[in-house]
C-alpha cells in the first residue's frame, strides 16, 4: 500500500509521508529492520512476551493501521545504520539517545549531538561498559568515522535546527527530499526524480527529457543518477 495514496491531514504536511518499504529503499536499511528501530516490536523470550521500545518516539506512527514513516524518522534511521555498521551496539546506541540533552523526537538530528556526539558516546559506551568502544571513542580518527559529519552535511537545518531538506547525492544539491514538497519524495526542480528519469528512459535520451520538462540536462542526470542509486 502507498501511503502517498491517503489523504492525510494538514498537519502532516511538513512532515513528509512514507511506507516502511519506501522508506528502506531511500536509506538502505532493509524494511524489517527500519520498522523495529523506528516503530519498536515484540518478542518472546524464555515464554515471555518482551516489548523493545524504539530508538525514540515515531514522528507520525500508523495511518489506517499501516506503518507511516515520517522524514525525520527516515534521517534518523539512516544516523542509526552508520552507527550499527561503524560496530556500535544497539545498547550504547539507546543510551547515547537517551544521554542527548533536549533531543526530542529525534535524538540525532539534534544540535547537542552534531556539535558534542563524541562525549555523548564516550559517556555512553562508560555506562554500558563496553570497553572497547571506549577505545574506538580515545581514538580520533576512529570516532570520526563513527560520527561521520557527510552525514549531516547533507541535511540542512532551518533556523529552530529542524531538519527540512536532505540531499542525498551530496555534494549535488539536485535531488532534495523536502517534507513540504510531494510528500517529501526526491524531486528535482520541484518534479518527483522518478519522473524525470522515466521520461528520459521512455525518450532513450536526457536531452529530450530535459526540454520536455525545461530543466537542464545535469538535473536530468542527477535524477537518473539517484534513480540507478536506489535500483541498486
Amino acid at each position: 500500500m502507498n501511503i502517498l495514496k491517503f489523504q492525510p491531514d494538514l498537519s502532516l504536511f511538513d512532515k513528509g509521508l512514507y511506507t516502511v518499504a519506501e522508506a528502506s529503499s531511500l536509506t538502505g536499511v532493509p524494511s524489517a529492520t527500519f520498522r523495529r528501530w523506528v516503530f519498536g516490536y515484540t518478542r518472546n523470550r524464555s515464554a515471555v512476551r518482551v516489548n523493545y521500545e524504539p530508538i525514540a518516539n515515531p514522528e507520525i506512527g500508523r495511518i489506517d493501521g499501516t506503518y507511516a514513516v515520517g522524514f525525520r524518522d527516515l534521517l534518523e534511521a539512516r544516523i542509526v545504520q552508520a552507527f550499527r555498521e561503524s560496530g556500535v551496539s544497539w545498547k550504547v546506541i539507546r543510551l547515547a539517545a537517551k544521554n542527548v540533552r533536549g533531543g526530542g523526537l529525534h535524538p540525532f538530528l539534534s544540535k547537542h549531538f552534531r556539535t558534542d556526539g563524541r562525549t555523548i558516546f564516550q559517556e555512553s559506551i562508560k555506562e554500558a561498559g563496553e570497553p572497547d568502544l571506549l577505545d574506538l571513542a580515545k581514538n580520533q580518527h576512529a570516532f570520526h568515522a563513527v560520527i561521520a559529519p557527510s552525514l549531516f552535511k547533507q541535511i540542512e537545518f532551518d533556523s529552530a535546527d529542524v531538519a527540512v531538506r536532505w540531499y542525498p547525492l551530496w555534494p549535488r544539491k539536485v535531488v532534495v527530499l523536502d517534507p513540504n514538497r510531494s510528500f517529501g519524495r526526491p524531486t528535482v526542480a520541484n518534479i518527483p526524480a522518478d519522473t524525470l528519469a522515466a521520461a528520459a528512459h521512455a525518450e532513450k535520451s536526457a536531452e529530450a527529457a530535459a526540454r520536455w520538462f525545461d530543466v537542464s540536462i545535469e538535473q536530468v542526470r542527477a535524477a537518473l543518477d539517484w534513480q540507478d542509486r536506489l535500483a541498486a
